[in-house]
């Protein structure tokens, strides 16, 4: 089972602090409270969380927005989720521009709604990390003799292309999800290939894979090798 990522959530207000605690606290997730953007800050810098919960308004030196910013400076990749009691339309393209991955007006909308949204905004960061793997694989596939030009392997390719520059709302991970093990195969199979067949610690190394996480794929999709 996939761990669960660690969450924190900067916000003053008790009730907030309860509703989220609770809500993610049951799905498996490990939740930090911050009262305001000093504390969170400080947290931030002493942990790996997945996700911050971020409200707009809250104590200390620095409001919510000020404090998205610092923890975009820190740590880019964070997935940022803002939440407010005034939804304005303007503040929530702010926050957006500024590097937030959604934004959640109060009052709330039903639980499962709010946990769909952040269980989506995570979903996003994975294939944000994937992606980014796929491009160095398809670098990688531009070498003589490892391009495949079936008609079946393009359509994936531009799924891929189409993903690393789309919205995260216009991603469809299912889509995704299906490209990403045809082209799984069809790296493997060319990497293997190229490498005359033996599973090598370079061969290993190569697909960014350990040795023992590459046979495994390679039964898995039923890829033959030479004895080892």
């Amino acid at each position: 089972m996939k761990r669960k990522d660690k969450i924190l959530l900067i916000d003053d207000d008790g009730f907030t602090q309860g509703f989220f605690k609770n809500l993610l606290g049951d799905e498996g997730y490990g939740v930090t409270i911050a009262g305001d953007g000093d504390e969170g800050i400080r947290l931030f810098t002493q942990e790996i969380f997945g996700l911050v919960l971020l409200d707009l308004k809250i104590p200390g030196s620095m409001d919510g927005m000020q404090v998205l910013r610092r923890l975009k400076t820190m740590q880019p990749e964070t997935v940022i989720i803002m939440i407010s009691g005034h939804g304005a339309s303007d503040v929530a393209v702010e926050a957006v521009k500024r590097g937030a991955e959604d934004f959640i007006s109060k009052p709330f909308d039903s639980p499962e709604e709010i946990l769909l949204r952040i269980e989506k905004a995570l979903e996003h960061r994975d294939i944000r990390r994937e992606l980014d793997s796929v491009r160095a694989q398809l670098e990688e596939l531009q070498a003589p003799g490892m391009i495949d030009t079936s008609v079946r392997m393009q359509e994936v390719f531009k799924i891929f292309k189409e993903a690393a520059q789309a919205d995260n709302s216009e991603i469809c991970p299912l889509n995704y999800r299906a490209a990403k093990e045809m082209f799984e195969k069809f790296y493997l199979k060319n990497l293997l290939r190229a490498c005359g067949g033996n599973i090598t610690t370079t061969t290993a190394r190569t697909s960014g894979l350990g040795r023992a996480t590459l046979i495994r794929k390679l039964k898995k999709f039923q890829i033959e090798k030479s004895p080892l």
